[in-house]
């Protein structure tokens, strides 16, 4: 399965969406149990984690998916809300509405992050007690193992090797499926955080926003600066 979605990630989706297909099948991985191949997965996922040469393309539906969408979408969504850039999308007639539905996009992407986040957190505490439970194995077959050697008992030899194989397995599937819930885990709150700080703060400055659109224009600015210097020049 995993060697599939290796060859599908390499071959026939474009670089700018690997990341996000390397998250989906990151989500996959973590409730359910971890072949070796996922460590392909996961380091094929950190070499492209830094990437920012994706720019997808806004949805105006997002209102109504957002409950309903897979995380793939809502970073989609959040990278695009978050590289917006604001002079441009208020270059329309009705400026108050344009802004309006951007700030209502933040907030369903906020609440859509915040789903995501606590669906991956319950995980990820399910994963940790796996773990920790796998690491109580191994140190029982530990102990059988120094029992079995000071007692001559080759039948608890036995069994402590085979609970220890088992319980070093286990280990390392969880491991690997903590450590790529808690990088998914962290790039959700990054996006959450960004979302919540603009989104607040637009709200809280949307009158002015509007009423004072041209300041926000770095050419409208030049020009303004243009029209001053002349006129401070013809009082000379």
């Amino acid at each position: 399965m995993f060697e599939k979605i290796i060859s599908t990630i390499k071959k026939g989706v474009k670089k700018e969406n690997v990341l996000f297909s390397l998250l989906i099948a990151l989500i996959c991985v973590g409730g359910s149990s971890v072949s070796a191949s996922v460590l392909d997965i996961i380091e094929l996922h950190f070499e492209l984690s830094d990437s920012t040469s994706f720019y997808p393309k806004k949805s105006n539906t997002i209102e109504k998916k957002f409950k309903n969408s897979d995380l793939r979408f809502v970073l989609s969504e959040s990278e695009d809300f978050i590289n917006t850039d604001l002079t441009e999308l208020l270059k329309v007639s009705d400026r108050e509405k344009a802004l309006a539905h951007y700030i209502l996009d933040g907030i369903n992407l906020e609440q859509a992050l915040n789903y995501h986040y606590n669906s991956q957190s319950n995980q990820l505490n399910n994963d940790k007690a796996q773990l920790a439970s796998c690491q109580g194995d191994l140190n029982t077959a530990n102990t059988n193992y120094k029992t079995a050697l000071a007692m001559n008992q080759e039948p608890l030899y036995i069994q402590a090797i085979n609970q220890a194989k088992k319980a070093r397995t286990c280990i390392g599937e969880y491991s690997v499926s903590t450590s790529s819930l808690t990088t998914l885990n962290h790039k959700i709150a990054r996006y959450r955080t960004a979302i919540q700080k603009r989104t607040q703060y637009l709200q809280q400055n949307q009158n002015i926003i509007i009423k004072n659109y041209d300041m926000l224009n770095i050419n409208k600015l030049r020009e303004l600066q243009s029209i001053t210097s002349t006129l401070e020049s013809t009082k000379k």
